[in-house]
Order: structure tokens, then sequence, then C-alpha cells
């Protein structure tokens, strides 16, 4: 499987393109839609799945629907109403397209085999999403940090108990995450303040 970060949005957040024979999964496709496309121009067939439902992480979703009707979106359903087109709340961006919700657990997404795993805390419906080696953890956890608990949806206590069963997980899976740089669990776990 091969991984394109993209980094050019507003709020520096990152766009993964994860690339495996003619299909594409992009997770959370808050960079400019123009940039997105240049890299699938290799593959026909896309989904997209969103850690959560800031808009700073959907900003493209719909575009991309537009461009390529067959695709299909995923979320954890707790991010409804940040995303719902009767929802007016700050850090939301309307999404009309079909969603397809989520639970814990494995979750076919086209030829992809991933695993989500639900992590409130930042928002209501915040989950990582597991590829292989890879946990792609939103604004859940970052590189030496962790995501903001005080925006609408968040709950300081829920964020630790997410953070609580991530430290449980594989120590050797790979992280990145939906701003800055990528790690792994072991260096957060060994240097991140908040996983101690």
């Amino acid at each position: 499987m091969k991984i394109i970060c993209l980094n050019q949005g507003k709020f520096q957040e990152n766009t993964y393109i994860c690339c495996q024979e003619k299909e594409a999964l992009i997770i959370d496709p808050g960079n400019p839609l123009s940039l997105i496309l240049e890299h699938l121009k290799d593959y026909p067939r896309i989904n997209i799945y969103l850690t959560h439902g800031h808009s700073d992480h959907t900003m493209a979703a719909d575009d991309l629907c537009d461009i390529y009707p067959d695709s299909k979106i995923f979320m954890h359903h707790g991010d409804e109403d940040l995303i719902s087109p009767h929802s007016h709340l700050a850090f939301g961006l309307a999404i009309y397209h079909p969603i397809e919700y989520v639970q814990e657990g494995p979750l076919q997404i086209g030829s992809f085999m991933t695993k989500v795993y639900y992590t409130p805390g930042h928002s209501k419906g915040s989950s990582c999403l597991q590829i292989k080696d890879c946990l792609f953890t939103g604004d859940t956890l970052f590189k030496g940090t962790v995501g903001r608990s005080d925006l609408y949806g968040g709950n300081e206590q829920e964020l630790f108990m997410s953070l609580h069963k991530l430290k449980k997980l594989d120590h050797s899976l790979k992280i990145y995450p939906g701003h800055d740089q990528c790690s792994t669990l072991a260096n957060e776990i060994a240097t991140n303040y908040f996983l101690r």
C-alpha cells in the first residue's frame, strides 16, 4: 500500500491518500480539491473515510463524490450533527452525499480491509482507522500532543479514555495524525505526556 500525505489546507491538516492497485482510500479530504485530484489520475475508484466531522477534514468530500459518483463516505455517526445539511454548527460543513455510518470493529472499504476504533473526546464522533500497520488518528492523537477537547462535542474525560484505548494497541503501529508529523505508537507512549 502506498500512502500519500498532503498538507496545504488552511489549518495545515493532513489528507491521506492510501493507494493499492487501481483504488484509493482518501482519509480526511480537507486539502484543496485540485491538489487531491492531482494524485488520483491513476485511481479510477475511490472511497472516503472521515475521522471526524470538522470542516478542515471534510472540505473536499462532496466535490470528490460529484467527480466519483460510485464512491462512498464513511464516518462514525457521533458527528452526524456536524455534517448535516440541516445543522449550522461552527467547525462543521454540510455534506450532501449519503454517509455510511460506521461502528467500532472491522470494516471493509472497497479492497481495503480496515479496523475502526471509536475514540471520542475531540468530538463526539472521532474515530481512528487502522490499515495494516498504519493508524490514522485524526485529531485524537498527534506527535507529542493530543487534540483539543474544548470545541463542540469535545470532552476531556472521553479523550483520555480514548487515549487509554490506543495505548493498548500494538506499539509498532505507525501513527498518521490529522495535523503535523507522523510518528509511532511506541514513540508516543515513550515521549508524549498525555499517554503516560
